[in-house]
């Protein structure tokens, strides 16, 4: 289990990663800007990332705390 949740997080942050860079191409680049619909998807996705690898890592510490009593 331990393994997934790494995993896990790994995945979470490389979407968050992946969504900031495509952010800021999309804004350096101003291509696309007339419609905003890609602006808030990749938002969203980073937005989703950052919550998913914060919970996971949570999962992730509670899960080592239990395996050592």
């Amino acid at each position: 289990m331990r393994r997934k949740l790494f995993w896990g997080q790994i995945a979470a942050l490389s979407v968050t990663i992946v969504s900031v860079i495509v952010l800021g191409v999309l804004i350096l680049t101003r291509h696309g800007l007339e419609n905003l619909a890609l602006v808030y998807v990749f938002a969203g996705l980073g937005i989703a990332g950052f919550w998913a690898n914060a919970g996971l890592a949570v999962a992730r510490v509670l899960w080592e705390r239990n395996g050592r009593k």
